[in-house]
């Protein structure tokens, strides 16, 4: 699977107002609480290499996510692979025994809607603020370009954000800058 993924850093007003609206225009999914631990391979530099490995803790769901190389230029698309696991600090001492350092936790809370082929998500991120993440899914990557050009005019014709800048960093990215680590 590759998502395909436009994030925008939106205010609190607008996030109240998104929120309100999308109550309305599209279905509700979930409201999530979200604890990522990220870990660094031990031999080659996911900075570099622009991969991400991490444990995630979904209200009371775990899961291992690999997230690839970004592939698109504008925004944050890449190979995605997850799974569900049923104990966290099992999972945690394993990678440690294997070499991976955990080196950040990203907590947020989520609130997903399902509208039309998209996935809008309205998220509160301690340290970095609120966001607005509008993501789909693709086969191959013959179709990113068609993909994000929709996601664009969705943003623009559905949601009505006339300006905006797609951040192609992930959280984790962002804060790791933030703290300069």
């Amino acid at each position: 699977m590759i998502e395909v993924e436009m994030k925008i850093k939106i205010s609190e007003n607008d996030f109240l107002k998104l929120e309100k609206e999308l109550s309305v225009k599209g279905k509700r999914k979930i409201e999530e609480n979200m604890d990522d631990l990220y870990f660094q391979h031990p031999c080659r530099d996911f900075k570099v290499t622009d991969e991400a490995l991490r444990i995630r803790r979904c209200n009371s769901d775990l899961f291992i996510t690999y997230k690839g190389p970004k592939l698109g230029k504008e925004m944050k698309t890449r190979e995605e692979i997850e799974f569900k696991i049923e104990d966290f600090d099992k999972a945690k001492r394993a990678f440690e025994k294997l070499g991976f350092i955990p080196v950040a936790h990203v907590k947020k809370r989520r609130i997903s809607y399902k509208y039309g082929d998209y996935t809008i998500s309205l998220d509160k991120v301690n340290q970095l603020g609120t966001f607005l993440e509008i993501e789909c899914e693709v086969l191959n990557e013959t179709e990113i370009k068609e993909k994000e050009d929709k996601i664009k005019s969705f943003l623009i014709n559905t949601l009505g954000i006339k300006e905006f800048k797609s951040i192609r960093k992930s959280y984790l990215e962002m804060l790791l800058e933030k703290n300069n680590i």
